[in-house]
């Protein structure tokens, strides 16, 4: 197969994937809204492109498959059949199936399916319209066999026939758009035979396909003759231009003049953004250095030179790290598409009726984070239907609307993007987390008296703790919540809970913009230096020894009516300092981590620096508290800590 074919092949996956995933929330809207008529023309738009493409590339079963669907989904766009919700399940396993001939396409493995059982679902939908209508080579045909004996009458015909859709004239808009003046120049299809370069039936050939494609397609351009025949490897494209020439048009401009986008391998954004960290870093040694000649030599006409060249050179380094970030960016879209399917599944298999509301779907996120924040969505919004949603009768009782709702949404705060779950439902029994709590001696009856309500919820986040009186397939195994909490954390994210008995709960999930380059407050423990990341950080605080009290063994002090318990950076690392307990005088960094305030005790504060997130490898099971490690100005090597996983 030629590279070219190979970019074909490669396009028809992406774009197909991306049909067939918006398809999923499409039909969940349709099935919401079945007189939208917009929705039903989208979705059949799609499944033309789809079938057609397919056919141009020679995937058989994918074209029997949409040509099967298409003709069920032609007759409910005509109303001719009615959209029943077990006439969705039909349409959505039928799209599922396509999703599995696609991995067999990108796998390039050959294998076959068994479309037959798939198919009869469709023919008996099809068949309720009338019988006279349904045939069953209509809804199971194949590709039209393009190597059959064609005469060169037929193929002239033909070309003749289809004239004015295979023009080749240069801007003369879509095919179709035919005007005198290209009615009387010859085809190039004519131009290319007469010159050697192809044979009448490879002409034939290629209107075939191009017929093919414009049954498949409403509405776009239909690719020409001589692009088919460019594709299919029977001619070069100097020979299509030069055939353009002798017709009177003018050669076709290099698409890459009018494309607004490219695609990139991931792999190769990710190496750029590499570069661009250890950029950050140099930037920030060679800042330094200037900084310290600068104060050495205040009347140096070349320093001062060198200061200008820092100061550009930071500016650069600055708009380029934040344009590779741009690029690496991504709608939720792509993670919020998953879900409507999901959620109406899940529905039906509990014999509840719910609604999913999604809101800031253009809201973006770093590519690395959207990859990750997939798995804790699906298991908070399937929580939310299993043990939020009442059943229909339930919601009747207690004056509810008997669709139950699941609200995902995604907005920005400061440098941090909010994921919001929130759910109608019967809310979380606090009561009951309480005698569970207590049941398993996590706690004391009077340390939970102390607790408020957003604490006692935070019990909920443990390993294997669960309120759920019945278990079931999908939730209440007391297995699932402390890994969302776990995925997050890893992911530099806070996540906390709010409730309302019979009104409903709400998981709020704050996540930094990117991983990769992050604004962090330098600060100093005996001779060693740490990084903590500014996003947690409140305030600064100097603190004399009078102000911390010792409460039940813990270190606390009273900072503006607030109770705010404090650790000693030194102890947790084993390292001899200055802010010992006798010390008259320390330094105290607050952090907040959802919506608890927490007082790190330090020696030095050296201000805010930006960092590159490198990772520790080979000593995960004594990284814990860490979130990586960096390189500063000088040289030095700092770890980044993680107050999340710390406290």
């Amino acid at each position: 197969m030629s590279d070219e074919m190979e970019e074909i092949i490669s396009d028809f996956l992406i774009e197909t994937e991306e049909l067939i995933q918006d398809l999923d929330q499409k039909f969940i809207e349709l099935e919401a809204d079945k007189e939208n008529q917009d929705i039903i023309n989208d979705i059949f738009r799609s499944v033309h492109t789809i079938k057609g493409a397919s056919g141009f590339l020679g995937f058989t079963q994918m074209v029997q498959l949409n040509h099967a669907a298409e003709n069920v989904l032609k007759k409910i766009k005509e109303k001719e059949i009615v959209l029943t919700a077990q006439v969705m399940d039909v349409i959505l396993e039928t799209f599922d199936m396509s999703k599995v001939l696609l991995e067999h396409i990108k796998a390039k493995d050959g294998a076959q399916e068994d479309l037959t059982g798939i198919i009869k679902k469709l023919e008996e939908i099809y068949s309720t319209v009338k019988p006279k209508e349904v045939a069953h080579d209509e809804i199971t045909r194949e590709l039209p066999d393009l190597e059959g004996e064609i005469a060169a009458e037929e193929a002239k015909e033909a070309m003749v026939a289809e004239g004015a859709v295979e023009s080749e004239t240069i801007g003369h808009g879509a095919a179709g758009e035919e005007t005198e003046e290209d009615a009387s120049k010859q085809q190039i299809g004519e131009i290319l035979v007469s010159d050697g370069k192809v044979t009448e039936r490879d002409v034939h050939e290629a209107l075939k396909v191009q017929n093919m494609i414009m049954d498949s397609i409403d509405t776009g351009e239909v690719p020409r003759v001589g692009e088919i025949l460019t594709k299919i490897e029977k001619t070069s494209k100097d020979d299509v231009k030069k055939a353009v020439v002798r017709q009177g048009g003018q050669p076709e401009k290099e698409k890459a003049q009018t494309e607004q986008t490219i695609r990139v391998e991931v792999e190769r954004l990710d190496n750029v953004l590499n570069l661009v960290g250890e950029l950050v870093l140099a930037r920030n040694r060679v800042m330094r250095v200037g900084t310290n000649l600068e104060s050495k030599y205040p009347d140096n006409h070349d320093i001062a030179e060198l200061s200008e060249a820092n100061a550009f050179i930071n500016l650069i380094t600055t708009d380029l790290q934040l344009a590779v970030m741009k690029t690496r960016m991504q709608p939720v879209k792509k993670v919020f598409n998953r879900f409507p399917r999901m959620v109406r599944d899940l529905a039906r298999a509990m014999n509840k009726e719910v609604e999913l509301k999604l809101v800031g779907e253009e809201t973006e996120l770093d590519k690395s984070i959207i990859e990750e924040i997939g798995d804790p969505l699906v298991h908070l919004i399937r929580n939310s239907i299993d043990h939020g949603v009442e059943m229909p009768k339930d919601r009747e009782q207690k004056g509810k609307p008997i669709k139950g709702t699941v609200k995902l949404s995604a907005y920005q705060e400061g440098n941090n993007i909010v994921l919001s779950i929130e759910d109608d439902g019967k809310g979380i029994d606090v009561e009951r987390l309480r005698e569970k709590i207590l049941e398993k001696e996590l706690a004391s009856e009077e340390e939970l008296d102390r607790q408020s309500q957003r604490e006692l919820l935070e019990y909920i986040f443990l390993p294997g703790f669960s309120t759920a009186k019945q278990v079931t397939d999908v939730s209440g195994r007391g297995v699932g919540m402390d890994v969302v909490k776990t995925n997050i954390s890893k992911l530099n994210g806070t996540i906390y809970i709010e409730t309302e008995q019979d009104v409903g709960t709400t998981f709020l999930i704050k996540l930094p913009l990117t991983l990769a380059i992050i604004q962090a407050l330098m600060v100093g423990v005996g001779d060693e230096v740490y990084a903590i990341p500014l996003s947690s950080v409140v305030e600064t605080v100097r603190l004399e020894r009078k102000d911390i009290k010792t409460v039940r063994g813990q270190e606390t002090v009273f900072l503006r009516d607030e109770v705010v318990p404090i650790h000693r950076l030194a102890k947790k690392f084993f390292i001899t300092s200055a802010s010992s307990e006798e010390a008259l005088k320390v330094y105290m960094v607050v952090v907040l981590l959802g919506d608890k305030k927490f007082g790190i005790i330090v020696d030095k504060l050296f201000g805010q620096e930006e960092v590159v997130i490198k990772p520790i490898e080979g000593y995960s099971g004594s990284t814990e508290g860490l979130a990586g490690a960096t390189i500063t100005g000088d040289g030095k090597v700092v770890l980044i800590l993680d107050p999340a996983a710390m406290f």
